[in-house]
């Protein structure tokens, strides 16, 4: 239990140290000096799949993209990363995810989220949340960040998906086994203790902001579908959720389930445009209904 306990140390610090980097000339967000000469495009659906990150560069002849703005032995690094926090071993993943940052000379979102979840699965509460304050913080700095990351949905969401699985003792150790990847996955830390973290936070600028928008929890598959959190159609489904589910007791326990079962089926969404369209094409109906009904 010592050396458990040790290891949430080492983790807590390290975490700490690198959130303290993030967005500085030391660790800047996806190497802005490249901006003024090259633009960036998304990668494709197959890129995506075979691992390969989120950003390209595009070739001055035309074509198609010529080089990734993180190289390979860094993606190789990730990978290692996910296969040790799938073994339980959160503090030696970590330190893999970083030096892959530190071999790209900037950090991107989509490689923070991992991060994140990490830190939580191997026990810092606090660091996990403070790396998803940096990603709010990037993700409302810098347009590039709202264009071009493969975000199933925008970091703020992450919060509330953080402060949900923290709710309850039971909630906390499934969520943390999805992020972990781990069936047998435990907590490395007394619940108690993890919660404990989390005093304080509150009354940080990401975390106040993220919290008000969240207040009922992210809409994860409405965001995921329209690609933004404030976008007019989630507003509008937000507002039936708030003005109408929330005060009926079959509408409290669709919103239960809908959050149970959203934020997985928001991550894969992106993944599958085909199932991605159908879906919005029947929030579309109900949008257009509940725009016409008295």
């Amino acid at each position: 239990m010592a050396q458990g306990s040790d290891q949430v140390e080492q983790l807590k610090r390290l975490i700490q140290n690198f959130v303290s980097q993030l967005d500085t000339p030391s660790m800047p967000y996806v190497n802005e000096g490249l901006l003024g000469t090259a633009t960036l495009t998304q990668m494709s659906d197959a890129d995506r799949e075979a691992g390969k990150p989120g950003f390209a560069l595009d070739s001055p002849l035309g074509g198609e993209p010529f080089a990734v703005l993180n190289p390979g032995q860094a993606s190789q690094l990730r990978l290692e990363a996910t296969s040790l926090k799938r073994s339980g071993r959160y503090l030696e993943s970590a330190e893999k995810t970083i030096e892959s940052f530190r071999l790209d000379g900037h950090y991107d979102l989509v490689n923070l989220r991992n991060l994140w979840k990490t830190a939580l699965c191997g026990g810092d509460a606090r660091g996990a949340i403070g790396l998803i304050n940096k990603a709010v913080s990037t993700y409302d700095r810098y347009e590039i960040a709202r264009r071009h990351e493969q975000l199933p949905y925008p970091p703020q969401d992450d919060l509330a998906d953080v402060l949900e699985a923290l709710a309850t003792e039971q909630s906390c150790q499934a969520r943390l086994q999805a992020f972990s990847g781990n069936p047998a996955y435990v907590l490395p830390r007394p619940y108690r203790e993890m919660r404990a973290d989390l005093q304080g936070l509150a009354s940080t600028p990401a975390t106040s902001k993220s919290a008000s928008q969240t207040s009922s929890g992210g809409c994860y598959v409405a965001t995921a579908v329209y690609g933004s959190y404030d976008a007019p159609e989630v507003l509008v489904l937000r507002k039936f959720r708030d003005e109408r589910l929330e005060n009926t007791v079959l509408g409290r326990a669709f919103i239960a389930t809908y959050y149970a079962l959203s934020p997985t089926l928001a991550r894969h969404l992106p993944r599958y445009r085909g199932v991605s369209g159908w879906v919005r094409r029947r929030l579309d109906a109900v949008v257009d209904h509940l725009q016409t009904r008295p």
